[in-house]
């Protein structure tokens, strides 16, 4: 059946196919901050009549919609863009990509895109590969309580230090590390080390659980406050930060794969040779009455620096 090719007296068609493509209104994916991500398709014909258009898009992710002129295959979407896509015709398609389950160690989504034509002539062909970055966003919190919270003196002393790291998200955190420092030895006059608490990490304690600690930031602030009211000349800090005083002991502990919204709590068991603590450091603690033992937690990743004081 005879038709009109609209490619001149030889109709020999030499079509110009040109592709565009672009996410919708994203620069930068950040893990878990959505749901889904838009790539809007644009082919134009900018010369003759370019028949049976097609066009090939790699899938990089799971695939939540796509035009109905496109099946998919595997990592594949095979699309059917025009019988006949004449001069200066222009084709509109929207796909939409499902980032939820995103592997959290992907640095950047690909997507490759071809268009075909046939024709008489030599047809027409276009390419394009489309880069999206992808980066992990976390806020780390640290929350850090002694159980219990006071002692009254005792010949020896065993409380815990315990801390919860808490993501507050929106993605996941990756091989994160916390190091907490905690204070072993008590340094005498000579300069040597006399040993004077015990350690015992309670690695089978590091356990994820869903909801945050009991102990809010109102019970912490309230504690924080009532030490400030303790008259200075009565209280004695002892912690890592008196490096002329106190050697500290630091645990480096991996938390894994933490998710947004989950936390993972770490427990120190600590026992106190209090008759020792007082022998040794002498007349610094006469007429103390409180004393306070400290441990610190800092998250050393390389970029974050919370830190938090028990």
């Amino acid at each position: 059946m005879p038709f009109v090719t609209g490619c001149g007296d030889e109709d020999n068609c030499l079509p110009n196919i040109t592709l565009q493509a672009k996410f919708e209104n994203i620069s930068e994916l950040v893990i878990g901050s959505r749901d889904a991500v838009s790539l809007n398709v644009s082919v134009s014909n900018l010369g003759e009549t370019a028949f049976v258009c097609k066009m090939n898009v790699t899938i990089p992710t799971e695939i939540r919609q796509f035009p109905p002129a496109c099946s998919k295959v595997e990592n594949m979407l095979h699309c059917d863009i025009s019988n006949r896509l004449l001069l200066n015709q222009q084709k509109q398609l929207e796909f939409q990509f499902d980032v939820k389950r995103l592997d959290p160690r992907l640095k950047h989504i690909t997507v490759n895109i071809s268009v075909s034509s046939a024709g008489s002539g030599n047809g027409s062909n276009a390419h394009l590969s489309l880069t999206l970055p992808v980066r992990l966003q976390s806020k780390l919190s640290l929350i850090g309580f002694s159980n219990p919270e006071y002692i009254e003196n005792r010949e020896s002393l065993n409380f815990t230090h315990e801390y919860v790291v808490f993501n507050g998200g929106p993605s996941p955190l990756l091989d994160e590390r916390i190091e907490f420092n905690i204070p072993e030895n008590v340094i005498n006059t000579g300069g040597g080390r006399i040993n004077t608490f015990i350690i015992s990490p309670l690695a089978d304690e590091c356990v994820p659980f869903d909801e945050p600690p009991a102990r809010n930031v109102r019970d912490l602030n309230n504690l924080q406050q009532m030490l400030k009211e303790v008259p200075q000349h009565i209280k004695y800090s002892i912690g890592c930060q008196n490096v002329s005083l106190i050697s500290c002991r630091s645990y480096h502990c991996s938390i894994g794969e933490l998710n947004a919204n989950s936390s993972i709590k770490f427990k120190f068991q600590i026992e106190v040779m209090t008759s020792v603590l007082i022998d040794t450091l002498g007349e610094q603690v006469q007429k103390k009455s409180l004393f306070l033992i400290e441990s610190t937690a800092k998250a050393i990743d390389g970029i974050r620096r919370n830190e938090i004081l028990v």
